[in-house]
């Protein structure tokens, strides 16, 4: 083979490989094919994972027990950082004045099962909606929500028909328009 005919095969076949990716990429874009992009994980979303796969938060664990509502509320303060929360959502509407003495497991438990409830109300609304629903998947997997009633009341809110779904869901909306009517009695602003 001359050295011609040998360049013009080695053209040929680049053309042809070139051509051949092109069209692959025109067939993907067409048929709603999605393209790789390097997205930043959304912080919620990560939060909720690790809830999700982190370790037990025993009810029964006193060992870190805050006797004033003050303490409670600094240590809720602290322990709701690492708590997915829909837009607009937080805590003030909590009345950690009136719990007396709590356990860390305890501030924990009514901070997650607080935050389950904005994010049905979230989804309910329709803010947020693919995020609402990726999260309320872990709800029944976050600490203090895996076992017993609780982990009832979590798949509950997982649902979004039926008697049971709605029972759970208006029990959250009762719950939030009473931290409202706190919230605002304090002079903090509510969740959304």
């Amino acid at each position: 083979m001359n050295a011609s005919k040998s360049m013009s095969v080695r053209i040929s076949v680049v053309v042809f490989a070139v051509l051949m990716a092109l069209m692959l990429s025109l067939i993907l874009s067409s048929q709603g094919a999605a393209t790789a992009v390097a997205v930043a994980p959304d912080p919620d979303l990560q939060r909720s994972f690790s809830l999700a796969t982190g370790p037990d938060v025993s009810s029964l664990d006193v060992s870190d027990y805050y006797a004033t509502s003050g303490a409670a509320s600094d240590e809720a303060r602290r322990l709701a950082e690492s708590v997915p929360l829909p837009e607009g959502g937080n805590f003030n509407g909590i009345r950690w004045d009136e719990l007396g003495g709590v356990s860390r497991a305890g501030i924990k438990g009514l901070l997650l099962f607080n935050a389950a409830c904005q994010w049905a109300r979230a989804q309910d609304d329709g803010r947020e909606p693919t995020k609402a629903r990726l999260i309320l998947d872990e709800v029944p997997r976050w600490p203090t929500l895996r076992q017993g009633d609780r982990n009832a009341f979590a798949r509950a809110l997982v649902l979004t028909e039926g008697q049971l779904a709605a029972g759970v869901r208006r029990d959250c909306r009762e719950l939030h328009e009473r931290e409202v009517t706190y919230a605002k009695q304090r002079g903090t602003l509510p969740s959304s």
